[in-house]
């Protein structure tokens, strides 16, 4: 079966259109494929920092619970956080490398 000029035209000029199509939807098209993979890419990352934000509030919600329930909790945060002591103690601070990079997170808690 030979295929005559006009339909062998009318396949190829399909064949361009549709190629055309998918390329457009892939790389240039507001809603692109490319886009769409970005977005799951940055979805992803923003659910597993509302994970990290929510451990951090949980543990300072159980902070804040025990501080209110206990004198002895507020007593020692005093003396842990604020270095507070009593009038005939001395107070020695020691402080490592890996508590200066954790000062952010602690402050939270």
């Amino acid at each position: 079966m030979k295929l005559s000029r006009h339909s062998l035209i009318f396949i190829i000029f399909i064949c361009c259109t549709v190629g055309y199509f998918f390329i457009h939807c892939y790389y240039f098209d507001e809603n692109s494929i490319q886009k769409m993979l970005e977005y799951q890419h940055q979805i992803d990352s923003l659910k597993a920092e509302i994970i990290r934000y929510q451990n951090i509030y949980d543990k300072a919600t159980l902070q804040m619970n025990e501080l209110e329930e206990s004198p002895e909790a507020v007593e020692r945060l005093a003396r842990e956080k604020f270095f507070m002591h009593k009038a005939d103690e001395d107070v020695f601070v020691f402080e490592s490398d890996q508590e200066k990079s954790d000062s952010l997170l602690t402050t939270f808690y």
